[in-house]
This record gives structure tokens, sequence and C-alpha cells, in this order.
């Protein structure tokens, strides 16, 4: 008897509270139907005889109605156009402004916001029409908007071993460089160590004064 009842209201169990047997989709299905097909003509039933309480009653253009904004469920199909709007913006279909209506947002209605922003990292093939001659060529010269993607990911991991690979010979030769520096390996460059610090010395003072700090390292 109580559900035959709640069918005849069209008021399923799970909105009066009683969600047993059902899963979490079923219930919020039901939940979604009860507004659309119960509350939302009943809702604009009773809309329609406010229109007698307003200043011209129903030769104005003034009317009444219930605040629904806030029913989540029924806003799911706005929300779903809004997303498809911004999915299409992002494969280069429309316009940011074209977005923005969507969003119940105003046109911004400037040049970077009337044209069309194609991801990059697509190949530009012609389609062999006479007609369309030069299009490639037009297409290739327009400026980039953001980090382009490569077109050849193969081609671009060997590029940045190469880079990296000749880095790593950079950092390793100036490493031993600056070891034999320090250690005072190298003689011809005149680089002696001391207190651990290099010390440069002219190329014609290296002989003698070096030649003695190594006799006597006390009196370094």
């Amino acid at each position: 008897m109580r559900r035959e009842i709640s069918i005849a209201f069209g008021v399923p169990e799970s909105v009066l509270g009683d969600a047993s047997g059902r899963t979490f989709d079923n219930a919020d299905a039901e939940f979604e139907g009860f507004w659309t097909h119960k509350m939302g003509p009943l809702l604009r039933m009773l809309d329609a005889q406010l229109d007698v309480l307003t200043i011209g009653g129903y030769d104005d253009d003034i009317f009444l109605q219930h605040d629904v904004s806030d029913v989540y469920v029924l806003g799911r199909h706005k929300r779903a156009e809004q997303d498809r709007a911004l999915n299409q913006y992002q494969v280069g279909v429309i316009t940011i402004d074209d977005v923005r209506e969507k969003l119940e947002l105003e046109r911004l209605d400037i040049p970077a916001t009337r044209t069309l922003h194609i991801p990059p990292g697509k190949i530009v093939a012609d389609d062999g029409a006479p007609e369309h001659d030069g299009d490639q060529d037009a297409v290739a010269a327009l400026p980039m908007m953001g980090t382009p993607q490569p077109v050849d990911p193969a081609e671009s991991a060997r590029a940045g071993a190469e880079l990296g690979s000749a880095e790593g010979a950079r950092i390793a030769e100036n490493n031993v460089a600056s070891w034999r520096v320090m250690s005072g390996a190298d003689r011809g460059t005149g680089a002696l160590a001391g207190r651990g610090e290099a010390k440069q010395l002219p190329a014609g003072e290296v002989g003698a004064e070096g030649e003695q700090r190594r006799a006597h390292p006390a009196r370094r």
C-alpha cells in the first residue's frame, strides 16, 4: 500500500527517506525524476496563479516563479552542456566567447576571444583541392601560442638525450679541471695548494718558489 500511494502521488520512497533495496544511482535517479516530472509541473502550475498578484495582473510582463536554482539535480543538463562547450573549445571548434555564453558570462568580444585556438602538436595535411593550394603554408606561418608539442616524440627524446650527454661531459670536464687546480697537479698553470685554497702564481715564478714550498711543506 505504501508503494502504491507513492506511485499515485509521484513521490518515490527514497525521497520520503526509505532507500532500502536501492543503489545510490537508483535513488539518485528517483530524486531527479521527482523534481523533473513531479515538482517541476506542480511549481509551474502554482506560478501561473501568481501572475494576478503583480501590478498589471495578467497584462504586464512581470511574473512570479519559484526559485529552484539551488536544486542540484535540475542543473545537470546545463552543466553537461557547459562541459561539452569546454571540450569543444579545447579541440578548437568554438571560441572563448562561445564558451562564456554557455557559462552565462558576458562575451569579452576581443580578438583573442573571437578566434579559434587549435591545440598544437597536430599534423597539417592538404586536402588536395586545387582551390585550397597554399593553405598548408599559411597555417605554418601562424603564430604558436603556449608550449608546442613535438611532432615526433622519438626525435625529441633523441635530441634531449644528446643534449644531456653533452652537458654531463662538460660538467665532468670542469670537475676534473677543478680537482687538478686544487691538488696542485697542474704545474704548468702555477697552481699551488695552501691552507685549502688554490693560489695562482705567474708562470715565471712557479719554478723556484714552487720547488722551495714542496721541499719545505712546514713553511706553508
